[in-house]
């Protein structure tokens, strides 16, 4: 580059006649540079001070919390919870979350008398969220009486509220020594060979709600249960089911210190999954949270599940590896089961 009085000079090649100098005045330079500079912000899209503010700051999740029937009444004082966040619903049932980074996060509403609502919900940079959430009764069950039987296996009866025999209920116990038995003329069943072990015990009947519960049998020993079948309707699901069927070829392999049945998670009340001792030390050594039926948890979801919403819960060992150092136990799963 070669600078003359007001001028910017250039080398240029010109053509045939062999190189030369090509000098433009600076002041055109200037003039033609900030008209590309502008036609190029007219370009960039708009950015309000609201937008700038939200991509700081985070996001909102707004909703509301209503009852199924009932005109779809709002539910006060209804718990949200949004990934480490929690809020309560007011006189109208809505609710207000601010400074949410953009991401996906597991929501769990809840309110006594009624299911808990699980979700997983995409929060935008650029605009709030807002959700509904319907409330479903929930039927009052008594819990299942589990005593200790005078015979080894699993034995009960299976009766309504009001004390009447379900005939025909289909009873499937999952563990080695299983199997499938329709409930007598007077509700009752027997698994005689069902013994030392952990089972998962299925209850189904046209017309009732599925009852699930999972139990230990000691060796030399044996279990009675007395289960309530409500009134009700649950669709079949084939996913479930597949999982189910998984869920059988591992409790009979499964070492009893691998699982924490209904009777142990009881005990721990409305503390959080996570808190549980033996699973927070499987969590310490890097296991993923599970869903019996679905795919892996997020992070943090498995804390926003409180122990008496829980079924059975398995504890997966990680790989064992080998290093300079000796060998060291690492991942795993944490898989839990609702209870029904």
């Amino acid at each position: 580059m070669a600078l003359g009085a007001g001028r910017i000079c250039s080398l240029a090649l010109l053509g045939r006649r062999g190189p030369g100098i090509d000098c433009v005045p600076t002041r055109r330079v200037a003039l033609t540079l900030f008209r590309r500079l502008l036609a190029a912000a007219l370009l960039l899209p708009a950015v309000s001070p609201a937008t700038l503010s939200a991509q700081t700051t985070g996001q909102s999740v707004t909703g509301v919390v209503r009852r199924i029937g009932d005109g779809g009444a709002p539910v006060a004082d209804a718990e949200v919870l949004l990934g480490n966040r929690q809020a309560r619903t007011n006189a109208q049932g809505q609710f207000r979350i601010d400074s949410l980074p953009a991401g996906v996060y597991p929501l769990t509403v809840r309110y006594i008398g009624y299911r808990p609502v699980r979700a997983r919900i995409m929060v935008g940079a650029l605009a709030p969220t807002d959700v509904e959430y319907f409330l479903e009764p929930d039927p009052m069950v008594l819990p299942d009486l589990v005593v200790e039987a005078r015979q080894e296996g699993i034995f009960g009866i299976v009766r309504t509220r009001d004390l009447t025999p379900v005939i025909g209920a289909t009873v499937r116990v999952i563990g080695g020594g299983g199997g499938t038995v329709a409930a007598d003329s007077s509700g009752r069943f027997a698994f005689p060979t069902a013994n030392e072990g952990v089972y998962m015990v299925r209850v189904t009947h046209p017309g009732h709600l599925e009852r699930r519960l999972t139990l230990l049998v000691e060796k030399g020993k044996g279990r009675e249960l007395s289960i309530e079948l409500p009134v009700g309707f649950i669709r079949a699901n084939r996913i479930e089911d597949a999982a189910l069927f998984d869920l059988e070829q591992r409790l009979v392999r499964a070492l009893p210190r691998d699982l924490l049945v209904e009777e142990d998670v009881r005990r721990y009340g409305s503390l959080a999954v996570c808190d549980i001792p033996r699973v927070r030390a499987h969590l310490r050594q890097g296991a993923a949270g599970m869903m019996g039926s679905e795919d892996r948890m997020l992070p943090g979801e498995l804390c926003t599940w409180r122990a008496d919403e829980v079924g059975l819960i398995e504890l997966e060992p990680g790989q064992v590896r080998r290093g300079p150092r000796g060998s060291t136990r690492g991942g795993g799963r944490v898989i839990i089961w609702p209870r029904w």
